[in-house]
């Protein structure tokens, strides 16, 4: 299996807002820490994490709702440190992004996973890939 689907209603709080088909939630990671992030494209569809640039937000993922739903991709834009409802991370550094991923993939109930970042969250997709090889099915840059 490449992927697991959550269960039931268990795990990440979530809430409708933004458009009528995205969820938005809020992670306790357990740290303490709030993670914010928001899905889009097909809920039943192959998980791919989507790290927004700088500045940027979770809502910056909605531009791709609905060709992720169209190609059968659960798309998930979380927030990272100091962004939107995520809150700040004194003296993080890169490497410590593929930990709140993780948790963030446990919570939904993904095994495995792909990652993308745009621009700023270009190098947080590399840290992934770096930290977490064995989980993740892809990785994707882009930069404009």
């Amino acid at each position: 299996m490449r992927y697991r689907r959550p269960e039931g209603p268990e795990g990440p709080r979530g809430s409708r807002e933004m458009n009528a088909d995205a969820v938005a939630g809020e992670l306790r990671l357990s740290d303490g820490r709030a993670l914010g992030y928001a899905q889009y494209g097909d809920p039943e569809g192959r998980p791919l994490f989507f790290f927004h640039g700088t500045p940027g937000s979770r809502t910056l993922a909605q531009l791709f709702d609905a060709g992720a739903r169209r190609d059968g991709v659960r798309l998930i834009a979380p927030e990272r440190p100091g962004f939107g409802r995520s809150d700040f991370l004194p003296d993080r550094t890169f490497a410590d992004w593929p930990d709140d991923v993780s948790e963030l993939a446990d919570a939904l109930g993904f095994d495995r996973f792909a990652v993308a970042g745009s621009s700023g969250g270009g190098p947080y997709a590399a840290a992934c890939a770096w930290k977490l090889p064995e989980r993740l099915t892809g990785t994707a840059s882009s930069a404009a």
